[in-house]
């Protein structure tokens, strides 16, 4: 699995693969976030992954309470995407593509996730496109 998560205003961006898609890794994602930028958002968007929201009907969300204690712990609003409104995924799934296509070589459909993990954080003053931050 390929954590993201980016920062609104500034497109700070943080990556991290893990071998599965569990709650304790997808915490361990916050926790690797918030160190790297020195720092916790206020609050944070999610969109329907089953880590973050147990149960949606219109404009009611049921969150993981996992994750609300969470939440209490680091002192951030977890908060939904409005449905159907990909602007405010914040290009999220932009650099999960593009993450798989470069550290892979492949699509994620056909990659084999090898026995490993990482992070990366967008350096600061580049572009907010990813394949620029290589040329230079």
């Amino acid at each position: 699995m390929a954590f993201v998560m980016v920062l609104s205003y500034s497109r700070q961006i943080f990556l991290r693969f893990f071998l599965d898609a569990g709650m304790e890794n997808f915490l361990r994602g916050h926790v690797g976030a918030f160190t790297a930028w020195n720092g916790v958002p206020r609050v944070l968007l999610y969109d329907n992954l089953k880590s973050a929201v147990l149960e949606r009907r219109g404009d009611a969300v049921r969150f993981n309470p996992t994750l609300l204690s969470f939440a209490g712990h680091y002192r951030f609003e977890p908060r939904p995407v409005a449905v159907a409104r990909g602007n405010e995924k914040a290009c999220v799934s932009y650099y999960t593509s593009f993450a798989w296509l470069m550290v892979m070589g492949t699509r994620r459909e056909e990659a084999r996730l090898p026995d490993f993990s990482f992070a990366m954080v967008k350096p600061s003053g580049t572009s907010q496109r990813p394949e620029t931050w290589l040329s230079g």
